[in-house]
Order: structure tokens, then C-alpha cells, then sequence
């Protein structure tokens, strides 16, 4: 029985919920996505030009590579689960100058959020949209009362490279790596 085919596998298992995307897709767009499920690696078989691409994961790759040396590794990517309802995710909060402070280096900024009271004018108010322009070429026209920064989980940059790393294969298996 051969090793390959792990394709028609997948689609036979693979959930609605469920997609393959590459590494930096995951850390674009992390938000849409509850959890990385396996990751894997896009291949062809170079001896069988007939045959399409097919796909592995990474547990069984060492073991492909072996008993197929015509491979080609394509790519690596991630079979990640889509977060449902994705268009209710929403993996970002608002946190205060003191809570950022105490957790400056967990935290990644994403947007800050003014709310300030004109000098020459009533009631203070969140600044946004047209008026944050306004604000930021006319600060001395204002008073900052408080200020919200929307922040999520900073990714380090070790977990960067290790999602990214062009790595692809444990062990001493030679193989050709065509670049995505």
C-alpha cells in the first residue's frame, strides 16, 4: 500500500471548520482562527508528473521522503479551524495606560483611542474618525482626559520563526524544496 494519497484522506476527514493555509496567512489574519490542528506539508510526487499535488503531515513526512526520494516539498502549511461565527471573533480589548505599562511587553497596540475635551468647547469626547486628523495636527487644542489602547497577545519573535521556519523536514532526508 503507498504511502501517498494522503489527500483524498484529508478531504474525506477534514471538517467544514477546517482549512489548509500557509504560516504567515495564520499570523495575518490569527483572529479568524481558533486553533492550529496539525501542520503539514503540500508535496509532489516528480516521478508521477500525472499526479496532482498531495499533502502530509509533518508526523509523516521523514517517512514519505524516505520511501519516495522523487518528492517535492511545495510548502508548509497549517490545518487551522476556523473560529465560529468568525464574524463575531473579536481577539482584540481595550486595556488603560496602566494596564499597558504592566503589561507592555505581552501586548501588542493595535489602535489608540483619546478621549478629550476641546479647550473653547462643552463636553469631552472620544475622538474619532475625521476628528482624530483634526486632533493629531491640533493637539494643543485639547485636553486629554484619558486615553484606551486596543491591544491583542504579542506573537515573540521566536514564535514568528518557528511558525515561518523553512525547516521543513526533520532528520537527514534528502529532498528538493521548491519555494512557494
Amino acid at each position: 500500500m503507498s504511502i501517498l494519497g494522503e489527500w483524498e484522506k484529508l478531504e474525506g476527514t477534514i471538517d467544514d471548520d477546517m482549512q489548509l493555509i500557509y504560516p504567515d496567512m495564520y499570523l495575518e489574519y490569527e483572529h479568524l482562527y481558533d486553533n492550529i490542528i496539525a501542520i503539514g506539508y503540500i508535496f509532489k510526487d516528480l516521478k508521477d508528473p500525472k499526479k496532482g499535488l498531495d499533502w502530509a503531515p509533518q508526523t509523516k513526512m521523514n517517512d514519505i521522503l524516505s520511501k519516495n526520494p522523487g518528492i517535492a516539498v511545495i510548502s508548509k502549511v497549517l490545518l487551522v479551524r476556523l473560529r465560529l461565527p468568525w464574524y463575531e471573533v473579536n481577539t482584540e480589548w481595550l486595556v488603560n495606560e496602566h494596564e499597558l505599562k504592566e503589561h507592555a511587553d505581552e501586548y501588542e497596540v493595535l489602535d489608540v483611542f483619546i478621549y478629550a475635551k476641546h479647550i473653547d468647547r462643552g463636553d469631552p469626547e472620544w475622538i474619532l474618525g475625521p476628528r482624530k486628523t483634526y486632533f493629531e495636527t491640533h493637539r494643543d487644542e485639547f485636553k486629554v482626559i484619558e486615553k484606551r489602547y486596543s491591544v491583542r497577545w504579542k506573537w515573540s519573535d521566536e514564535e514568528k520563526e518557528k511558525l515561518l521556519s523553512e525547516a521543513l523536514i526533520d532528520g537527514d532526508n534528502i529532498h528538493e524544496y521548491i519555494s512557494q
